[in-house]
């Protein structure tokens, strides 16, 4: 397993991002997306190549690095380098297990819109759900939340496994009927 240098990686990632902002795209979709943060205007395909060419320069990342990374990434003042650290997440989605759900809870919980939530909820958790049935347990106190964001992440956690006949659906159906 490598140890990129983090600080090294952060740096190239701002400067790329600030190279390539839309100062106008990014008032538009602050607005739709009502978030608090600040906005580089970058469209989301090009965040999605950034994260493919850094797991490409970057294959044997070990968990640890990838978090920090991805964790400096999520405390930025920039919703794009939150966005960021999620897609960056999915590439190494082979890493995530049962013990990245506190993490992953931690970014819920910290999440103030939609985008945020669905990308962590439908790729993050949905791949240590496919690991490791004991992360229902986090599904179950999620649904409980008084936390809009929380109990949403518990229902569309499962929408890809559900896809391919798989996941709880029981326990949906469960969460929905006390929901509604």
């Amino acid at each position: 397993m490598s140890k990129p240098d983090i600080n090294k990686c952060l740096a190239t990632f701002r400067e790329t991002l600030s190279n390539n902002s839309d100062p106008e795209r990014a008032e538009k979709e602050k607005s739709y997306l009502k978030s608090p943060f600040k906005f580089f205007g970058i469209p989301v395909p090009f965040m999605e190549k950034m994260a493919k060419d850094f797991k490409r320069a970057n294959k044997d990342i070990d968990k640890n690095s990838l978090f920090d990374f991805t964790g400096r990434l999520w405390n930025s003042e920039y919703h794009q380098e939150k966005t960021l650290a999620i897609k960056l997440l999915r590439q190494f989605s082979e890493i995530l297990d049962f013990g990245s759900m506190p993490t992953l809870e931690r970014m819920l919980t910290e999440s103030t819109g939609w985008d945020h939530v669905d990308g962590i909820a439908t790729h993050l958790v949905e791949a240590v759900l496919r690991k490791d049935q004991k992360a229902y347990s986090y599904l179950r106190k999620w649904s409980k939340a008084d936390n809009f964001w929380m109990r949403r992440a518990a229902l569309i956690s499962q929408i890809v496994l559900f896809r391919e006949g798989k996941g709880d659906k029981k326990l949906f159906f469960s969460f929905a009927e006390r929901m509604i």
